[in-house]
């Protein structure tokens, strides 16, 4: 399954990816209002968040091939960050919120994407039936 996402910026243009991991560090360096994403019939919609991005969990079978067993899609905030969790093996959601800078394990990551804050910070997200 290959993630989908599209940002949209603040001068109204769209940049759509097919690949988080390949198509993220593309994408213009633009002030996002909306970061939409699209992974195993689940799709999440977030806006206003001064700074978007991603993270992947993965375990590699015997074989060698890598699986992707969670996501998380994160906005910040001025002091914190909204992690939105999807756990693909128990078919579970959860959201969070940390401290800048705990993001993952209590640890910082990177490749943050500027935003742009038009308005109180939303998240929504629908699950598809085949994945309920």
């Amino acid at each position: 399954m290959i993630p989908q996402f599209k940002l949209i910026f603040e001068d109204g243009s769209v940049f759509e990816g097919r690949s988080m991991n390949k198509d993220w560090n593309a994408t213009p360096t633009k002030r996002v209002t909306e970061m939409l994403f699209c992974f195993a019939g689940v799709n999440v919609h977030l806006k206003n968040y001064a700074l978007y991005n991603h993270l992947f969990e993965t375990v590699e079978s015997l074989g060698g091939k890598k699986r992707v067993t969670k996501f998380l899609i994160m906005g910040s905030k001025s002091r914190t960050t909204d992690i939105f969790e999807y756990d693909l093996v128990k078919k579970r959601f959860a959201r969070r919120v940390v401290k800048i800078g705990d993001e993952y394990r209590g640890m910082k990551i990177f490749g943050w994407k500027a935003g742009f804050k038009k308005g109180k910070a939303e998240f929504h997200y629908v699950q598809s039936e085949l994945q309920k």
